[in-house]
């Protein structure tokens, strides 16, 4: 008889820690913006530009997450995008890698800008640009896989990631 009750404890247990969880956006913004937090937006930009290798799954999903809270961040219908992938789109690779430095300097986060500079490096075959804005974009995808419940656009579906 102390078996099945056993076993229940258990499967609660395991389904309890199994729950991710939830976003806490606010406190997101509150510790990007103060200086003596270890989150703060500089230490992690400086960290991701650095050695993105080297950031834990919740240094990304306030990078990833902080976006929302930054101005400076670019938008796929301003003008200087539109001129990259202009220029992806022509296969010229040299004024499209140009460009995207530029935006990138501006927005490192900016998963559209990580993935054109990802495609023009790999056609110009420049592999160790290559491989380190590869490991920035699956810092940051590894971000947005290891959080999300789906409820809402800001917190995507990690499951189909």
């Amino acid at each position: 008889m102390k078996y099945p009750f056993f076993l229940l404890f258990i499967l609660f247990s395991v389904f309890g820690f199994s729950q991710k969880s939830k976003i806490d956006l606010k406190a997101i913004e509150k510790s990007l913006k103060s200086s003596d937090s270890p989150y703060n937006y500089e230490k992690l930009i400086f960290k991701y530009k650095g050695y993105p290798k080297s950031l834990d799954s919740i240094e990304s999903q306030y990078l990833y997450y902080g976006r929302n809270y930054r101005s400076d961040k670019i938008s796929t219908s301003e003008d200087s995008f539109k001129n990259l992938v202009d220029a992806f789109k022509q296969n010229n690779f040299a004024d499209c890698i140009k460009q995207g430095k530029e935006l990138y300097d501006k927005d490192p986060t900016n998963l559209d800008i990580l993935l054109i500079l990802l495609r023009a490096y790999d056609s110009v075959k420049d592999g160790n640009n290559f491989m380190h804005h590869l490991n920035q974009f699956r810092a940051l995808t590894d971000g947005i896989k290891s959080s999300g419940d789906g409820a809402s656009e800001k917190q995507p579906i990690s499951s189909i990631l």
